[in-house]
């Protein structure tokens, strides 16, 4: 997934999409695609744009989607 992607889906502005990925990242939720320079595995380097990378979902990131879901599910108890 790109920024642009992002943007589109939620319907959010470019900025509101960038600053979406980088705090998924932090979270360690999505990673980019390629190798990582030593040390900035979780962040970007200082010359690197969000916008030029593509991410992909860690297994973190699988975990909580799968959590999610479950927690949205409807309830099939009686609440009382």
């Amino acid at each position: 997934m790109t920024s642009a992607d992002v943007a589109h889906e939620l319907n959010i502005s470019d900025q509101a999409a960038l600053d979406c990925l980088e705090r998924l990242w932090r979270l360690q939720l999505i990673i980019p695609f390629g190798g990582r320079p030593h040390g900035f595995k979780w962040r970007r380097t200082s010359s690197e744009r969000i916008a030029s990378l593509r991410f992909r979902l860690t297994q973190r990131g699988v975990e909580k989607l799968a959590w999610w879901a479950e927690r949205m599910r409807p309830s099939r108890r009686w609440p009382l």
